[in-house]
């Protein structure tokens, strides 16, 4: 049975003759503070909110419209005084199957919230007017009003939260730290103290090493720098590992690592995505931007204004044009068959729950519709932060390459694309003088329309004016132009255009944008008018100073990124500090680095996590700075391992307090990084347009379909230098994902991605063993050692050293050359054919119009130049065999994991 924690109490009711005491009932309070908001939350969806469409004719907006009943049942709906019998406290324990209320499982209510719809009925089922709910709730309801903007309900307006869940909201609590004291350290050892439990002690040299290589450039660390830096541990570990940070930070491959945490939650992605998968020709200069911007130690706060409103800073800035190509990386299908009002207003959606989660740990459009279930942001919040982007609009930008751009490649980029085009072209060439030939013979053999084509024909004739017209697109991936926006009045346009140009007047033509509420979210029912905003919560709780938000033709993108960088903001700084301790611990100290409201997991430790955001504004707002304080600490330092696991296990079951470090996989990007590092292949070149890796064929030629039409095979990048580049540069395609990536849980582009999943199934050891793509680099690397060792036993402790970053012990030694041996006494009886590569490929599609299969041939340039990575056919027996143990050193767990 449920606590019953209500008992009877008195208000004060004012009256105008007066005032009088009366007595509220149990009943009444229980309505009051937990049943009506629990109707409104659950039930007046469908039974309440629109009169009109009131489901199964069953009204709850009063008590005499539930006793009444509806169409499946009346007279035993709700009967006052006997809650177990009543109809509206069976359909909520799921046990009546005809009638399961909610009907969605999401929604179905928990066992204490059916007892307070059965308590209530055993209490009569009192409904008090709102006035007297309203004093009810003054006076007995628990919980926290917050004050913001006007909600679209009262009882939104009035609802009360939950102090604990508000804790974004309020001002950094900063607790002051001991002299001399790390204050990772110190906050952590309070806990663990609380808890009876010490720290493990520090992990070894070579675990360590290897541990900050990864997390800081994402590549393993040199055997020599392993050796150096084992002897500067031993004599001094808090110097030895400041030395190796600032050292690895100093590299540009950080920039690299930490550029792909933050593609991740921008959603960086190469092309559209949907059914417009077209390419983005120029997106690839923002992935590089954010690389630079990490390099550089970019202080945040600049990093923010810059995505945001680069354009509004300084529109003759290239980098902050390039920069504001965040608001574009979400997916985006305007098509010639959509409503540009409709797609407009998706993106809309879009850009705000972006800038949201991105760099407020706010989901926004949970508020699109109605206000936030959950948090204190109103609808009318989400149109006023909607409204600073009405005026945002797209263009491909004009925008001088920077002289810290990386041009190399540019060249074979622009012949293969030109030779994709003259294939299709000679094609097109061949179908016109196949018109021509059937115009020249009687009319009636002509089977389509009068333009002398059978329906295989014109599905080629339209998919080769496509492809020729997309990769023309792709031309101006070479070209100085910046994937960025303007601000301007909103021009509709149709269809999938080419480049948008920025005009040279960006008022005169269109028209600005009624900023409004729209009822249920849909373009077409705007309500009242809103002017942009933020949210208001963070203003009232966090006790911001006012800002200023222009309208009309004023800029609007600049004045909200200056109040999210706003030092009084309480949740800017907390993001981002929660999001670079969970690139090095493997999750946020607010386990959800997106969602700070109330339905994200509260910190585990909030001094500490207060106490970094206000070092972080304070130094400059530098992330490189807040990386060496995190990497300097001994909570970083622990190994994987504690001394007493068993304690550990019984006292911390979820790690939360930090006793040890907790073991990470390398995600899907290091594991093929740290492959291509080992065998020696790695094109360590830094940023510059996307490479072509070599992907599975079945997925490479697999149909793909843009706007109806059958686009092109993926074709590697001929070069293997080009090919083998980070991981981080290859083409993102929406549309064509690396199988080998994604078995190994690369997000997918389209949604934020708070923190990377480690899952494990069988796909990944039959990947690690038998995909090409391992099996290549197994090759390579055994090739590099037995051209750099001088024994067997040296090629054997070299694997080690650049798989694992040691040094095998002799029993692992004794079966590698033992493996070794056996495996090239097998070889030596195998031939084997170098691996071919063919100029065309004949493929089967299904005709746009017509649905019917048809045959058609598509040439593939790249491979007319193709260097192919070393193969068996290339190498001895002996190297074959090595081979294979390099391929054992690949799969091995220490191999695929931090600890």
């Amino acid at each position: 049975m449920m606590n019953r924690e209500f008992r009877l109490g008195v208000i004060v009711l004012g009256l105008a003759g007066g005032l009088f005491a009366e007595e509220v009932t149990e009943g009444e309070k229980l309505f009051a503070l937990k049943v009506k908001p629990l109707l409104a939350e659950k039930c007046n969806a469908c039974h309440g909110d629109e009169p009109d469409k009131i489901k199964g004719d069953f009204d709850m907006r009063t008590r005499e419209s539930i006793l009444k009943g509806g169409d499946y049942f009346a007279e035993d709906v709700m009967i006052p005084g006997k809650g177990e019998e009543s109809f509206l406290y069976l359909t909520t324990t799921r046990t009546e199957k005809d009638f399961e209320m909610p009907p969605k499982e999401a929604d179905h209510l928990t066992e204490e919230q059916q007892w307070w719809i059965r308590d209530w009925i055993n209490d009569g089922a009192p409904w008090p007017n709102d006035e007297r709910v309203a004093m009810i709730q003054n006076h007995y309801a628990e919980g926290v009003q917050v004050a913001t903007t006007k909600a679209l309900s009262d009882d939104w307006q009035n609802r009360r939260y939950e102090e604990d869940k508000l804790w974004a909201y309020h001002p950094l609590n900063v607790i002051d730290v001991p002299e001399g004291e790390n204050p990772v350290d110190w906050f952590i050892g309070q806990k663990l103290e609380a808890a009876n439990l010490e720290g493990a002690p520090d992990a070894d040299a070579k675990e360590l090493i290897r541990r900050m290589s990864f997390n800081l450039t994402g590549l393993p660390p040199a055997p020599n720098r392993v050796k150096s830096f084992d002897k500067a541990y031993a004599k001094d570990p808090g110097a030895a590992v400041q030395a190796l940070a600032e050292e690895l930070m100093s590299k540009p491959h950080y920039g690299e690592q930490f550029a792909r945490h933050w593609l991740d939650v921008a959603r960086y992605a190469d092309s559209s995505g949907f059914a417009n998968d077209y390419t983005r020709p120029n997106a690839w200069r923002y992935r590089d931007y954010v690389i630079r911007s990490f390099n550089d130690d970019k202080p945040y706060n600049d990093f923010v204004r810059e995505q945001i409103a680069g354009d509004e800073i300084n529109p003759k800035d290239s980098e902050l044009l390039i920069a504001t190509g965040f608001l574009r990386m979400g997916p985006w299908e305007h098509t010639g068959m959509s409503v540009f009002k409709e797609t407009r207003q998706m993106w809309l959606d879009d850009v705000t729950d972006s800038v949201g989660q991105a760099f407020l740990a706010h989901a926004m459009q949970c508020a699109k519709c109605h206000d936030h279930k959950f948090d204190p942001v109103p609808t009318r919040d989400y149109y006023k932060m909607m409204a600073v982007f009405s005026t945002t609009q797209f263009a491909e930008r004009d925008a001088a390459f920077l002289p810290a751009e990386n041009k190399k490649g540019f060249q074979a980029s622009t012949e293969w694309v030109n030779a994709k085009i003259g294939g299709y072209q000679k094609q097109q060439k061949k179908l016109q003088e196949k018109i021509k030939a059937r115009k020249r013979q009687e009319t009636g053999d002509a089977k389509v329309g009068d333009n002398g084509l059978d329906p295989g024909d014109e599905a080629s004739q339209a998919r080769i004016n496509k492809n020729i017209s997309r990769h023309k697109w792709e031309l101006d991936r070479t070209r100085p132009i910046a994937f960025a926006v303007y601000t301007g009045n909103t021009v509709p346009v149709k269809g999938v255009q080419k480049r948008v140009l920025l005009p040279q007047n960006p008022w005169a033509k269109g028209a600005m944008e009624q900023d409004a509420i729209l009822a249920g979210g849909s373009a077409y029912s705007p309500t009242d008018p809103v002017t942009p905003g933020a949210l208001s919560a963070a203003e009232s709780l966090g006790e911001m100073d006012a800002h200023e938000f222009p309208g009309d033709k004023g800029k609007r993108r600049l004045a909200l990124a200056d109040w999210i960088v706003d030092e009084k903001n309480p949740l800017t700084a907390r993001v981002m500090v929660n999001r670079v301790w969970s690139w090095h611990f493997g999750r946020g100290l607010a386990e959800n680095p997106n969602n700070f409201g109330g339905t994200g997991a509260l910190p585990t430790h909030p001094e500490l996590l207060d106490y970094l955001a206000q070092w972080f504004m304070e130094n400059d707002w530098s992330v490189k700075k807040l990386n060496e304080l995190i990497a300097s600490s001994e909570v970083y330092r622990r190994s994987s391992r504690h001394p007493d696991a068993s304690l550990v296990r019984e006292s911390d079951p979820k790690g939360e307090l930090y006793a040890t470090f907790m073991p990470r996989r390398l995600t899907a990007e290091e594991l093929r990084d740290a492959m291509l590092w080992s065998s020696g292949e790695l094109n360590p070149q830094v940023e510059g347009i996307p490479s072509r890796p070599d992907v599975n064929l079945e997925v490479a030629m697999q149909p793909r379909q843009i706007m109806g039409g059958t686009a092109s095979v993926y074709e590697p990048d001929s070069k293997a230098t080009q090919r083998n580049r980070r991981t981080l540069y290859a083409e993102k395609v929406r549309g064509l994902r690396d199988p080998f990536l994604e078995t190994f849980n690369q997000p997918g582009p389209d949604n934020s991605c708070e923190t990377r999943e480690t899952s494990t199934v069988t796909p990944q050891a039959l990947t690690l063993f038998n995909a090409e793509e391992v099996q290549d680099r197994s090759i390579a690397l055994a090739a590099r050692l037995i051209e750099e060792s001088d024994s067997n036993e040296a090629a054997i402790t070299k694997a080690f050293q650049l798989t694992l970053s040691r040094e095998p012990s002799e029993s692992e030694l004794s079966a590698c050359l033992k493996h070794w041996q056996a495996a090239s006494g097998v070889e030596s009886g195998k031939t084997y054919e170098p691996r071919e590569y063919v100029t065309w490929v004949k493929r089967t599609v299904m005709a746009e119009k017509t649905g019917e299969p048809y045959d058609f041939i598509e040439f593939m340039p790249a491979y007319r130049t193709y260097e192919p990575d070393l193969q068996m056919a290339d190498i001895d027996a002996e190297t074959r065999g090595l081979s294979q143990v390099c391929l054992v050193l690949f799969n091995l767990n220490e191999f695929a994991y931090l600890d």
